[in-house]
């Protein structure tokens, strides 16, 4: 049904600050705004607060219970499955669980270089829209440092609206969604589709302390965003 699908996976990133799923405060999400019509939301729970758990089957919609003596197949195996040339472009930890699984079972995997904002993952973006042939049916991952804990480095000045970092971050995510949207809508041609989701969020500092990995509702509560051009809708 899709010819190139593109899966942000976010980092740290709660349900309950994203404006378009009804967060009152800071409209984090306003330069989504302009694709809204074209976009589906809603807040997703996910199944732990750590990447190590969440990633292999956020996506993929698979149990890690029972786990099966081969492993759990992620969505990445799935689309290599179905025919695609699997790309990961990662913001991420070289060394982490997930960017290891990541790197063993795609086709092309590229690591940024630490303390680089996201958006320096658009120049690889850019680079696969660029070699995108009508023979190739590409499945492109953008792993996102998105609002990791120390949250307040995880976005350029040019992105702090507010006193809040939580909510500067959360409004960096998405103008590098609402950019990346935007360059795929060019592929009017192909069916295109764009998917992001979080791992899991963050506790909030209600009573003090700094935004950090935990066991609340915030923890587990995710957004979840799906956008496909016209020709795929």
């Amino acid at each position: 049904m899709v010819d190139m699908m593109v899966v942000v996976i976010g980092e740290s990133a709660s349900a309950h600050r994203w404006s378009l799923l009804g967060y009152e405060g800071n409209p984090t999400n306003a330069a989504l705004a302009p694709w809204q019509s074209a976009l589906v939301t809603f807040p997703l729970t996910t199944n732990g607060n750590n990447t190590g758990k969440t990633l292999p089957v956020i996506v993929a919609g698979r149990s890690l219970h029972p786990l099966p003596e081969q492993g759990v197949a992620s969505y990445i195996d799935l689309a290599k499955a179905a025919g695609f040339q699997t790309k990961v472009f990662a913001n991420q930890q070289a060394p982490g669980f997930a960017n290891v699984a990541l790197r063993l079972r795609s086709d092309l995997y590229r690591h940024l270089q630490d303390g680089k904002f996201d958006g320096a993952l658009t120049p690889w973006l850019q680079e696969s829209l660029q070699q995108y042939a009508s023979n190739a049916q590409p499945q492109i991952t953008l792993h996102t440092y998105g609002s990791h804990p120390r949250v307040a480095r995880r976005y350029p000045e040019s992105a702090a609206l507010w006193s809040d970092p939580y909510d500067n971050s959360m409004h960096y995510t998405s103008q590098l969604l609402a950019e990346w949207i935007q360059a795929l809508d060019q592929l009017q041609d192909r069916r295109v589709a764009l998917l992001y989701v979080s791992d899991h969020g963050q506790d909030f500092p209600v009573c003090g302390g700094s935004y950090v990995h935990g066991i609340t509702r915030s923890t587990y509560e995710v957004p979840f965003l799906l956008w496909a051009n016209q020709t795929m809708r």
